[in-house]
């Protein structure tokens, strides 16, 4: 797995969308040059280059968590310190647990030693450890990042259409109940014609594309829905972390995000898709989980199965709904799409 090849992708990605945080790109480069330091350290024996490794780690630490608090705050950082954007982003709750976890490891394994104590020195496991920290702190708070920045670009997307979205749903939606107007929401939002490539399926760019995206979607639809992106749930032994969890004041629906290939069959993963879904659902005593499973390339005119079963377990009855491409829309190629719409194709 080549880590920086992934970060650097995320940086493009985030780059295409808001210029503004062109100090992605020093962050990459600080990492690359802590890789470059830790094999010349080894290659001219040379203890001293660990040390200098974790000066650049430090400076991709600082660096992510102020281009993080430009989107995540929705404020410049320039007047900022370090130690004023870290107690921002953590005392107002506004990383993930995933991601706080990473920062208070790196801060208390590397940042706070090197910076307090000049006399210290680091030796190859730790400068080796405090590369592969900072790049896994680095991914995970871009995906973070992402989901916020495709948030906005859909809310700034959807202000132009709104009208249109709510005249098509005005008339029956008012009446629905909670569980069909998450339903006619996930429905519309399969319209909205996003496509990647399988591969950034793969690294997971999509999905945090898509469940920015389905966020704004939500909340510009039906202001009283609430949506909680990848909530905690604990057990005796683990956490587990749901994509979305909607709700209003008085019902929850979870909900888990698929991205498969466009020609591939759910049905070889439906299994393994549904346990996780009934054992989120379990565990936070939610009744009701919607599987949406979406292609990696949509199209407007796509026809979508929705089905749905309730299962008993243990004294519990959970309903089960699955949203998924239907069997007639895959089995049209991209290209005879194109040509039905062009007329190419009778």
């Amino acid at each position: 797995m080549n880590t920086l090849k992934i970060i650097k992708d995320q940086i493009d990605e985030a780059l295409k969308t808001q210029s503004s945080l062109i100090g992605l790109n020093s962050v990459l480069t600080h990492i690359e040059r802590a890789e470059y330091l830790l094999n010349n350290a080894q290659t001219l024996e040379d203890e001293h280059f660990y040390t200098d490794v974790i000066y650049r780690t430090n400076h991709a630490f600082e660096g992510i968590l102020k281009e993080a608090y430009q989107v995540l705050a929705d404020e410049i950082s320039e007047n900022k310190t370090p130690y004023d954007i870290e107690n921002f982003l953590l005392d107002n709750n506004i990383l993930n647990e995933r991601v706080i976890e990473l920062l208070k490891n790196y801060r208390q394994k590397w940042r706070n030693p090197s910076t307090h104590d000049y006399n210290l020195f680091f030796d190859y496991s730790e400068a080796f450890l405090a590369i592969i920290s900072i790049s896994a702190f680095v991914h995970v708070l871009m995906n973070q990042i992402l989901e916020k920045i495709f948030y906005h670009k859909e809310m700034e997307s959807l202000s132009e259409e709104l009208t249109k979205i709510d005249k098509k749903i005005a008339k029956e939606y008012p009446n629905l109940n909670f569980v069909n107007k998450v339903k006619t929401i996930l429905l519309g939002f399969t319209k909205r014609n996003y496509s990647k490539d399988i591969e950034l399926v793969r690294r997971g760019f999509f999905e945090a594309e898509i469940l920015g995206s389905l966020k704004a979607y939500f909340e510009a639809i039906d202001k009283k829905i609430k949506v909680d992106l990848e909530s905690i749930i604990e057990t005796s032994d683990r956490k587990l972390r749901p994509d979305l969890i909607v709700m209003n004041s008085k019902e929850k629906i979870l909900i888990e995000l698929k991205v498969l290939r466009r020609e591939r069959s759910i049905v070889l993963s439906r299994r393994m898709f549904e346990d996780q879904l009934i054992s989120y659902l379990v565990f936070s005593k939610i009744k009701t989980g919607i599987l949406f499973v979406l292609p990696n390339i949509m199209l407007e005119d796509d026809e979508y199965t929705v089905e749905t079963k309730e299962i008993e377990v243990g004294k519990e009855n959970i309903k089960l709904i699955f949203i998924r491409l239907d069997e007639s829309s895959m089995e049209k190629t991209i290209e005879d799409k194109h040509k039905l719409k062009t007329g190419q194709l009778l």
